[in-house]
């Protein structure tokens, strides 16, 4: 079986308890319930609180956040490890940049996956941040759409190969 964990609406900037804190009990109520073995770990946005102005220190602060997720959750691991690429990024909303400037609108989302990941894996498209990865008998796919006003996302989908 393939398990992923599946987090949207973080909203890092604005939550009432540290973002480490956050992370912990995440992991701990997974380990609890007895549902740790993840595959991956699939975050829909918003990284970011749309309100709060990102800094460096945000971008720091989501990437510590994640950081520690991946730890927490690695330390209840019965079999294998994940890595920081088995943690899949699909933008939200809030955590893109309003404008008409292409490259600007990208900015905040691109710096924090830098910082993330080191280099951009090369399983994101530059271009429009859409994805696609492969996972021996599995692949993920995922492409976004952010441009209308309501910005919708168009639903992914994991695939068993043949």
């Amino acid at each position: 079986m393939f398990r992923i964990l599946h987090l949207s609406d973080i909203h890092i900037g604005k939550t009432y308890k540290k973002p480490e804190d956050i992370a912990c009990q995440i992991a701990s109520d997974i380990d609890y319930v007895g549902l740790s073995n993840i595959n991956c770990i699939i975050v829909t946005g918003d990284i970011f609180d749309g309100q709060i102005a990102v800094t460096d220190s945000l971008i720091d602060s989501a990437v510590n956040f994640f950081e520690v997720l991946l730890d927490e959750i690695n330390s209840n691991q019965n079999k294998e490890q994940i890595s920081k690429y088995d943690v899949i990024f699909v933008p939200g909303n809030h955590d893109l940049i309003r404008g008409d400037n292409i490259h600007e609108r990208w900015s905040k989302y691109h710096d924090f996956l830098e910082k993330f990941y080191g280099t951009l894996p090369s399983f994101y498209n530059p271009k429009d941040y859409s994805l696609f990865k492969e996972y021996n008998d599995y692949k993920i796919d995922h492409v976004t759409n952010l441009e209308s006003k309501s910005h919708p996302v168009k639903t992914g989908e994991v695939q068993e190969q043949e």
